[in-house]
């Protein structure tokens, strides 16, 4: 398996306040637009698909070394690393949640919806 050291990551960020004078609201749509996604990702997603294609996906080192032995047709190759830092999970309580101001969107509202700032 092929691994490369990693320096620490930046501290998790705070949750975020948003206060009543910030204005504007915050519109939270997860889907990605079209002008957003990076073109390259998706051209390399399906050569990374058809490397690993009915393969067992056992265990990181298989995934990794799958995912690391990619190349496309253009000559990209692909290098892979196991990023094994461990990540702390944010709790966010029911109070804190119902702080905040949030209006759910007509279409999906589990995940289209819009911050906006506080009344008090």
């Amino acid at each position: 398996m092929r691994r490369a050291t990693r320096p620490p990551g930046p501290a998790p960020p705070s949750p975020v306040q948003l206060p009543p004078s910030i204005g504007p609201t915050l519109y939270i749509d997860p889907s990605p637009s079209v002008r957003g996604t990076h073109k390259i990702e998706h051209r390399l997603f399906s050569y990374i698909s058809r490397n690993w294609r009915g393969r067992s996906l056992v265990s990181y080192e298989v995934i990794i070394n799958l995912i690391a032995a990619t190349t496309t047709s253009t000559g990209l190759k692909v290098y892979a690393r196991l990023d094994e830092q461990q990540y702390p999970k944010v709790e966010v309580s029911d109070e804190q949640l119902a702080a905040v101001n949030l209006v759910a969107d007509a279409f999906h509202p589990e995940w289209n919806y819009t911050i906006k700032p506080s009344d008090n």
